[in-house]
């Protein structure tokens, strides 16, 4: 059953819906320490990367490392908000909004520093993507992973039209 407009899961009784409301935060809590757990791994390979290649840090790599270090600080403050909040629907939209463009504004800052084609054509981007729509759906509520899925095809149509007009065509 999907969640209604007011928040609620037609047809269910009070208990069933205080049911799927505690499941619905055990999830996004849950999906809130992987988001952490994640990026600071990410992080602690960024930095090591860094640290033994200090000396010839592109503009990629320096991007690369403003937004891992961007989404450790988004993480933690998700982290903490979910941990302190009770489940609040407007909470599963930024969470998941948050993933999809994190995902799309590390593939931008490829292709805004210069490797548009590498970004479109990462091995890592449609998992990461489906990943997060995936995860959308453990909040239990059809319209956060409708917002998702529909996030994830326009920031990537856009990245695909900045990277058609700005990459040199090639014989």
């Amino acid at each position: 059953a999907g969640v209604g407009a007011s928040g609620r899961a037609p047809g269910l009784t009070a208990t069933h819906r205080e049911l799927l409301l505690e499941e619905s935060t055990a999830n996004e809590q849950t999906i809130a320490m992987w988001r952490l757990m994640l990026c600071l791994i990410a992080a602690v390979q960024v930095v090591v990367t860094a640290s033994f290649h200090s000396d010839r840090m592109t503009s990629t790599d320096w991007a690369g490392l403003t937004v891992v270090f961007g989404a450790v600080l988004y993480s933690c403050a998700l982290f903490v908000l979910i941990s302190h909040e009770r489940y609040a629907t407007w909470l599963s939209y930024v969470g998941v909004g948050l993933d999809i463009t994190l995902i799309s504004g590390t593939l931008s800052m490829m292709a805004v520093t210069g490797h548009g084609l590498v970004a479109l054509n990462n091995p890592l981007s449609l998992p990461l993507y489906l990943l997060a729509i995936a995860l959308a759906g453990l909040r239990y509520n059809p319209r956060v992973t409708v917002f998702a899925t529909l996030l994830a095809v326009v920031e990537y149509t856009i990245l695909l039209i900045y990277v058609i007009r700005t990459e040199p065509v090639g014989d």
